[in-house]
């Protein structure tokens, strides 16, 4: 690896660990994250400034999800018109199939808590607005549940939308993404894949671009999504997709958030704990908006 080629990874929250594996595997020594997950923070701002140097290298090489003009100068469409450095679209690693009872409340920036920090389960929520009680909310976590919430329907929707998102990217990783998730418990949540998606990934970067690199055991990697949430797949949803896995009913905290194991039961109580500090009329408002 030539010390004079930059790199830069603009992408959400898998940003940070996607450059990381870049760096370890190529040897790059200026790889710069932008976070659009972050967009309008200091943090954007400051990797904004830093992207430019990039974006003007005819050395560089760049790797974004697709961006719509929502995202000004970092529109995708726009970037590879303007930019000096290599532009390649890649693929958003994200498939909710084995997580469909995970939402976020409120827009970006304005983000409800749950326990589990922004991700929040729709089967607590709705039975929380339905005025349910623990054990009810409990009980509730049955096939019948997942059935009448299209839980099942989730797969193959989200499968469509992977597809589609790929179809349009230079670099295409849909067909491998897919396999890896559907073998093994391979996402703590729909958009944090585990290390050895991440490695996989970073390599077919690097084999598309022609960037030379070395392939370590995926095993080796630090991946900083680990630090965040922990959603384990209902073992109904697992056995109706075929996914040979058993797991227990457990949820993690981000590390940032106490980092505890909660057991479904204290997932309730606390986040009933939670919704009843913000206010019941703000949670049914604020689900009613997802459509739910």
């Amino acid at each position: 690896m030539e010390e004079k080629m930059k790199i830069a990874v603009i992408a959400n929250c898998q940003t940070q660990a996607i450059s990381n594996y870049l760096r370890i595997i190529t040897g790059c020594k200026e790889i710069v994250n932008v976070p659009v997950h972050m967009f309008g923070s200091e943090l954007y701002l400051k990797a904004l400034g830093s992207l430019k140097s990039i974006v003007e290298d005819e050395n560089g090489i760049i790797f974004t999800f697709n961006l719509s003009e929502r995202f000004g100068e970092l529109e995708t469409t726009n970037l590879k018109k303007i930019a000096k450095a290599k532009v390649y679209s890649i693929t958003n690693l994200y498939f909710s199939g084995f997580h469909p009872d995970i939402t976020y409340l409120g827009s970006m920036g304005k983000r409800v808590s749950s326990p589990l920090g922004d991700l929040h389960s729709k089967i607590i929520i709705t039975a929380f607005t339905q005025g349910l009680d623990v054990n009810e909310a409990k009980n509730s976590f049955n096939n019948e549940t997942y059935k009448a919430l299209g839980f099942y329907e989730e797969f193959e929707s989200s499968k469509e939308e992977l597809f589609a998102r790929d179809a349009n990217s230079n670099i295409q990783f849909a067909n491998e993404f897919l396999a890896l998730v559907t073998s093994k418990h391979a996402l703590y949540t729909m958009n944090h894949p585990i290390p050895e998606v991440l490695h996989k990934f970073a390599c077919k970067l690097c084999e598309h671009t022609g960037i030379p690199y070395d392939n370590y055991p995926s095993e080796f990697f630090n991946n900083y999504l680990s630090n965040a949430t922990w959603w384990l797949i209902y073992k109904e949803i697992a056995e109706f997709h075929g996914l040979k896995i058993q797991c227990p009913m457990l949820f993690k905290q981000p590390d940032n958030k106490g980092g505890n194991v909660l057991s479904l039961n204290e997932f309730i109580v606390r986040s009933y704990q939670k919704y009843e500090d913000v206010g019941a009329h703000v949670i049914r408002d604020a689900f009613k908006e997802l459509g739910c």
